[in-house]
């Protein structure tokens, strides 16, 4: 399965990070472990195949997919904004403002 970068916090490198795991629907998220024995005894439901990991909550409302899968478009090329209004610019293509 392919993971596509959806975002992170900084450009570092080291820090919470959002990836796609395309044709699942599903979104891989990095973070740090939580290990804090207080925070682990008020988790509900726990399988002993899950791990739970701490990122920022602009993580999430930055970069966390708001559509379904299969509403997502492949990103070819870049992406524009002007206004309120996004549009797609293919890579070659003359700029263009849309209002």
């Amino acid at each position: 399965m392919t993971l596509r970068f959806l975002g992170a916090t900084s450009d570092g490198g080291d820090c919470p990070t959002l990836y796609e795991v395309e044709g699942t629907g599903e979104i891989l998220v990095q973070g740090d472990v939580v290990t804090d024995p207080e925070h682990l005894a008020q988790l509900r439901d726990v399988k002993d195949s899950e791990a739970f990991v701490r990122v920022p909550r602009d993580l999430l409302t930055r970069f966390a997919p708001r559509r379904e899968p299969s509403e997502l478009m492949p990103f070819r090329g870049r992406a524009c904004l002007h206004g309120l209004q996004a549009h797609r610019v293919e890579a070659g293509d003359p700029p263009r403002v849309r209002h």
